[in-house]
């Protein structure tokens, strides 16, 4: 499970961005188990306990609640220092539900929002704001900021017009998080 309405809440009822979340979330905690399995194995117990707390919040920010008591369970069992068979319990419950909501995210159509051509703003009075718009949309991307998209969608008719023949392939690299 996941409860994309409380997912969605937490983070403003922002679709697009929750979406380039559950794309992050999946980049970013698929190899959880196995890393959590390599920490456990070398008693680096601080290690483990920092990436179920990760995986903990960042389910729960999603509303991937079921992700999220799993990813507790395990933190207070290694915080708890429980003998390694309860630990081990633990961290395959959570491999098991981790991958199901993985295969399930994975699973969901992209979301592409077209965004209609317009007329073409005049180059003065698009020049300020272009600019003001290209500053900040670069310092998000520079900072892997997931506002990024958001602000993309902001400013889409006024990035498209000033860039008609890069803001496909702009838009396709923002909504891959691939910047």
């Amino acid at each position: 499970g996941l409860d994309v309405d409380l997912g969605l809440r937490h983070i403003g009822n922002k679709p697009v961005l929750y979406r380039s979340l559950l794309d992050r979330f999946v980049a970013g905690q698929k190899s959880t188990p196995t890393r959590l399995q390599a920490a456990l194995d070398t008693n680096d117990r601080a290690t483990a306990e920092l990436l179920a707390h990760t995986l903990k919040g960042a389910a729960g920010t999603l509303g991937a609640m079921a992700v999220n008591a799993d990813a507790a369970k395990l933190e207070e069992a290694i915080r708890e220092k429980l003998p390694r068979a309860a630990t081990a319990d633990f961290l395959m419950a959570l491999s098991t539900r981790l991958a199901a909501l993985i295969a399930a995210i994975e699973a969901l159509p992209p979301i592409v929002k077209a965004v209609p051509p317009s007329a073409p703003v005049p180059p003065s009075a698009a020049a300020p704001d272009i600019q003001r718009v290209c500053e900040r949309l670069t310092t998000l991307l520079a900072e892997d900021d997931l506002l990024a998209g958001h602000f993309f969608e902001e400013h889409a008719e006024l990035l498209r017009t000033t860039f008609p023949d890069d803001f496909d392939a702009l838009a396709r690299a923002i909504q891959k998080l691939d910047f």
